[in-house]
């Protein structure tokens, strides 16, 4: 079996703690403007709904974007996840890489 390249988001990651440390940063940056976009999903449809917006078509869009208000909460979950997993194998790449290059 061929051995799989390293994805993009994956390259140069295994030994360089500062890349690893700058990724975590981008993982913080999306469950912010995640959090923001949902935010303001909802200030939007509860302005919609006091001006009136009740009709069967708004109900049912709203009640679709609660499902889909799930999954954000799940995708921010697993980011969270990933930023732990990541965070780990930094301070071990630094731990472990500073100890060797001072023999």
């Amino acid at each position: 079996m061929a051995r799989r390249k390293n994805t993009v988001t994956n390259q140069g990651m295994v030994g360089d703690y500062t890349i690893m440390r700058d990724f975590m940063g981008t993982l913080q940056t999306q469950i912010k403007d995640l959090v923001q976009a949902k935010s303001d999903s909802y200030a939007a449809m509860a302005k919609m709904s006091d001006e009136g917006f009740k009709d069967k078509i708004f109900v049912d869009f709203f009640e679709k974007f609660k499902k889909n208000s799930d999954m954000i909460d799940a995708l921010n979950d697993k980011l969270k996840e990933s930023i732990k997993f990541y965070d780990k194998v930094a301070a071990l790449n630094e731990k472990y890489l500073n100890e060797e290059f001072r023999k």
